[in-house]
């Protein structure tokens, strides 16, 4: 609690500083039942802790052994510090971050970003002895989510949670960083701010040794995710209100059916896109046009999170009223449907496919480049792996030659993690050969980089490759980065796992949990690898019935890729083909 508070007397000047701050919000207002609380009033001239808005937010520093709590205030006046050149940058990096990690970014962030919000200084605390020292400039990246998080509360209109602090560095594309000094940071937070009762921190910092002290400590991994945590489903109910305009309602349901095209490289979750589609499908009186956008949106979304969702198959009048290149991008989305979920039919897709594809593969377009991606996932799933995989190395190879080698990463992937399915060490050569021409230009990216590393060393453990120590090692770094997406999280912890044979691991324990936890959004990645480990462990042990109902878990879970598989299959055994030829 402040000093002043605590002891239940307050100067002239301790008034003139805590006011301010009292009249942000609750956070450092005693219970209403401790005697200090009239004293609290008098300071703000309220009668009570004021409700929050969507302008201000705690934060803490540290210099040496010595933590500050401040209230980051998007309000007139002087400011208790300046803010120094790392600490600008992250208020950049947290504009930067906003339209990159919010999927339905219907508001402008430029009105929250134009200001540097004003600091309000709440208090010192002092770990350990010594003598607090003022602090003039607040220098490193600690303020960033919570950067991030004003900025969004402002956008959006939405007040943050009065329990909430943040304490995380952020980066342009949304991921959160560790920062230092959180054990002091923490002590700072139960000295100095009493209404607060969790603490978000980088994902990578949530296992460093500090006493929590009765603070729930949230690990989060990305801007997106603190966002989804934070606000849950009212982000959507803010949607729901925004389509109450009909205007606004035709921008939304187009955004909705680019963005599904298009996609968004640093999105790592695409439930929450899902989420408000079908919100919105419900809630707006759609025309027909908006309907087929946002329902293709929706389908697309849950393709990408849960191998699931609905796509409508446009009419051909619809088709040919649009351009070429979006045509393609449509009919590849559908293929790609059909090859995760059974559904549309692919006899369905045949004909149009057909009109739209060029005799070779260099006179195509690169949206025809993607068709051609799509049918090759599909030809993968449906007994064609070999044809697949030569598709897949031409596509790569296209798009270094077109100066695209960004778009290279996808198909180089499949072209590596489909020489290891068929047991080709010189396509894996061919396939590294491209990728170590391109590792030195950085042109994979972070989620391409993701893709390839995922794919070459399964594929290379597979194939017997050395060093076997290095591929493993890097499996292991997928599998415990929390930045990275579920999916590729899990896959690379079951081929670690399979590859081991370690079942009583961190990582195989880590799978478990995720697996079973209440969230059904999030555990659909990790639940379908769990059941491959138990495939692989169960084929490995020569355990028949176990191995049958490791591949009905994937049944239940996977419905559409595992109805390819079995057709595909033929006579050869069915566990041992689905352990091998699932694709994910």
């Amino acid at each position: 609690m402040l000093a002043e508070l605590e002891r239940g007397a307050a100067d002239r000047a301790a008034r003139a500083r805590l006011a301010p701050v009292l009249r942000a919000g609750p956070w450092c207002w005693p219970s209403r039942d401790h005697p200090s609380y009239d004293l609290a009033t008098a300071i703000a001239g309220t009668n009570s802790a004021p409700p929050m808005t969507p302008a201000a937010i705690p934060a803490v520093t540290v210099e040496d052994r010595c933590g500050y709590a401040w209230v980051l205030h998007l309000a007139d006046g002087p400011s208790a510090v300046e803010l120094g050149r790392e600490t600008l940058r992250s208020w950049d990096a947290a504009s930067l971050a906003l339209p990159r990690s919010v999927p339905l970014l219907w508001r402008t962030v430029d009105a929250a970003h134009a200001r540097v919000p004003r600091v309000l200084a709440v208090g010192t605390h002092l770990a350990g002895a010594g003598q607090a020292v003022p602090c003039r400039i607040v220098q490193g990246p600690s303020f960033g989510l919570a950067f991030f998080l004003l900025q969004a509360s402002r956008a959006f209109g939405a007040p943050l949670p009065p329990d909430l602090i943040a304490t995380a560095a952020i980066r342009e594309d949304g991921v959160l960083e560790p920062v230092g000094g959180l054990d002091v940071k923490l002590a700072t937070i139960r000295a100095l701010l009493p209404g607060v009762r969790r603490v978000l921190v980088a994902a990578t910092q949530a296992s460093d040794p500090v006493d929590a002290g009765g603070l729930e400590i949230v690990p989060v991994r990305s801007a997106s995710q603190a966002l989804d945590l934070v606000y849950g489903e009212s982000l959507a109910d803010l949607l729901l209100q925004a389509g109450a305009d009909p205007q606004k309602r035709q921008e939304l349901a187009e955004w909705f059916f680019r963005f599904s095209l298009v996609g968004r490289a640093e999105l790592v979750d695409w439930a929450p896109v899902a989420s408000a589609a079908a919100r919105a499908r419900s809630g707006w009186p759609l025309t027909a046009d908006q309907a087929f956008q946002i329902a293709f949106a929706q389908a697309v979304a849950e393709r990408h999170e849960f191998n699931a969702g609905v796509l409508p198959v446009p009419d051909e009048a619809w088709l040919q009223a649009r351009p070429a290149p979006l045509r393609l991008q449509v009919l590849a989305h559908l293929v790609q449907q059909c090859a995760d979920t059974g559904a549309p039919d692919f006899a369905e897709l045949a004909p149009r496919v057909a009109t739209m594809r060029v005799p070779r593969l260099i006179d195509a377009q690169p949206m025809g480049w993607r068709l051609e991606g799509a049918l090759a996932r599909y030809q993968a799933v449906t007994g064609q792996p070999r044809a697949a995989m030569e598709t897949q190395a031409a596509l790569a190879r296209l798009y270094v030659e077109a100066l695209s080698p960004a778009d290279a990463s996808f198909p180089l992937a499949e072209w590596l993690r489909l020489s290891g399915v068929l047991g080709d060490r010189h396509a894996f050569a061919n396939a590294d050969a491209l990728r170590e021409s391109l590792v030195p230009l950085g042109a994979f990216g972070l989620a391409g980089s993701a893709y390839v590393d995922l794919a070459r060393s399964r594929a290379a453990l597979r194939l017997g490759i050395e060093p076997r120590d290095a591929f493993l090692a890097r499996l292991h770094g997928l599998a415990t980065d929390p930045t990275m997406a579920s999916h590729v999280r899990w896959s690379a912890a079951r081929a670690w796992i399979g590859a081991t044979s370690d079942e009583t691991s961190a990582m195989t324990t880590a799978l478990a949990a995720a697996a079973s936890t209440p969230d059904h959004r999030r555990r659909h990645a990790a639940a379908v690898n769990a059941a491959l480990v138990a495939l692989d462990t169960a084929l490995a042990t020569d355990q028949g019935d176990a191995a049958a109902v490791a591949v009905a878990g994937l049944e239940t879970l996977e419905a559409g890729i595992l109805r390819h598989l079995a057709q595909a299959c033929g006579d050869r055994p069915w566990p041992a083909f689905v352990a091998l030829h699932y694709p994910y």
